[in-house]
C-alpha cells in the first residue's frame, strides 16, 4: 500500500497519458496511483478508484488540494478507462526496454535505492559474466599453448633422434671405412713380405 503521501509523488499538472503519441511515464503510474495491480479485472480497478477518491470527494472535503487530489484521480481513472489497452501495452513496452537497457533507462528517471541496488546488481553480473569468459578464453588459450608446446617438443625430440641416427651412422661408416683401410694395409704388408720372401730365396 501507498502512504498518504502519493501525491506529492505525482505531478497533478502533468499530462497522464497521452494515447495519442503513445506517450509513458514512469513518474505517473496509473496503477501505483490507484494502488492496483496491473493485471486486475476493470471491476476491481474502479473499485479501487472508488475506495481512492472516497478520502478527496468534495462532500467530505473542500480542500484545495483535496479538490486538486479528487480531479487528478479522475483524469486517471478516465484515462484507464478509455485507453487502459493501449497505455498496458506502452507500459509493458517502457519496462521491455527499461530491462533491455537498464544503464539507458536508469539515466532517464529520478533514481532510487532499488534502481541504484539494481544497477549495481546488474554491473556485478556483467563483470561476472566478463570475468567467466576471460577465464575461458585464457583457459582455452592455455590449452591451445600447452599442445603446441607438445606439438613443438615432438618435433625436438624426433629431429634429435634424427640426428642421433644420422651420426650413428656416420660413425657406423667411418669404422667400416677405417676397417676396410687397415684390411687393405695388411694385404700390403702380407704381399710385400711374400716379395721380400721370394727374393731372398732367389739370392741364395
Amino acid at each position: 500500500m501507498m502512504s498518504s503521501s502519493w501525491f506529492h509523488r505525482f505531478d497533478p499538472t502533468s499530462t497522464i497519458f497521452d494515447p495519442a503519441n503513445s506517450i509513458y511515464d514512469p513518474h505517473n503510474d496509473l496503477y501505483e496511483i490507484l494502488e492496483a495491480d496491473p493485471t486486475c479485472s476493470n471491476a476491481e480497478l474502479r473499485k479501487k478508484y472508488l475506495r481512492k477518491s472516497r478520502s478527496y470527494h468534495p462532500d467530505k472535503n473542500n480542500s484545495t488540494e483535496s479538490t486538486a487530489r479528487m480531479q487528478y484521480l479522475n483524469n486517471v481513472w478516465e484515462m484507464l478507462r478509455h485507453h487502459r489497452a493501449v497505455y498496458d501495452r506502452n507500459r509493458i513496452a517502457h519496462q521491455q526496454r527499461r530491462h533491455s537497457h537498464p544503464r539507458r533507462a536508469f539515466s532517464t528517471r529520478r533514481a532510487s535505492s532499488r534502481d541504484i541496488a539494481e544497477l549495481l546488481r546488474q554491473m556485478e553480473e556483467e563483470s561476472r559474466q566478463r570475468t567467466q569468459e576471460w577465464e575461458r578464453e585464457m583457459t582455452q588459450w592455455e590449452q591451445q599453448n600447452n599442445e603446441r608446446s607438445a606439438q613443438i617438443q615432438e618435433m625436438f625430440d624426433r629431429f634429435e633422434r634424427e640426428r642421433r641416427m644420422r651420426l650413428q651412422e656416420r660413425q657406423v661408416r667411418e669404422a667400416e671405412r677405417q676397417t676396410r683401410e687397415h684390411e687393405r694395409q695388411l694385404r700390403q704388408q702380407e704381399r710385400a713380405a711374400r716379395r721380400f720372401s721370394s727374393t731372398e730365396r732367389q739370392e741364395r
